[in-house]
């Protein structure tokens, strides 16, 4: 094998690969209605359940199929009530700022998703003292159609 023909092949099979990085990259594109970002401590005090004002909107096909929709934060239960929190889910207590991740599939159906545009807004609170206290650090809502 030639040395020119073997740098040829280099460079073709490196094109290859940027360009299915390239295409791989924009397959997992969220459109900005999808996505909700925020860069900044929020506090919210509270028994649960009430908004946190965190919205993101998905639109569905004609014939509505499962969403997933996922929240990612870091965050810190505040003294003096240090409370369980729910978010969806239980969070458990901890006295520093942890990362949490929550998932819901959301499916079709009369409490589900339907045809046109779905909306989801975060909500949560303390479990047992109407007083509990949660700070969420930099965190980020996303839904999207399932496939």
């Amino acid at each position: 094998m030639s040395r020119a023909f073997s740098l040829r092949r280099a460079i073709l099979t490196s094109l290859a690969i940027l360009t299915l990085l390239a295409a791989a990259t924009q397959a997992f594109a969220v459109p900005a209605k999808q996505v909700l970002k925020v860069t900044h401590n929020q506090t919210f005090v509270g028994q649960c359940c009430f908004s946190w004002a965190e919205t993101v909107s998905v639109g569905e096909p004609k014939t509505p199929v499962p969403v997933v929709v996922t929240f990612t934060t870091d965050f810190l239960v505040n003294p003096p009530a240090l409370d369980d929190f729910v978010v969806g889910l239980s969070v458990i207590v901890l006295n520093h700022f942890t990362e949490r991740s929550f998932e819901w599939i959301v499916p079709p159906g009369a409490s589900g998703t339907h045809k046109g545009t779905n909306t989801f807004t975060l909500c949560g609170g303390a479990v047992n003292h109407p007083d509990g206290s949660i700070t969420l650090g930099f965190n980020s809502l996303a839904v999207r159609i399932s496939q």
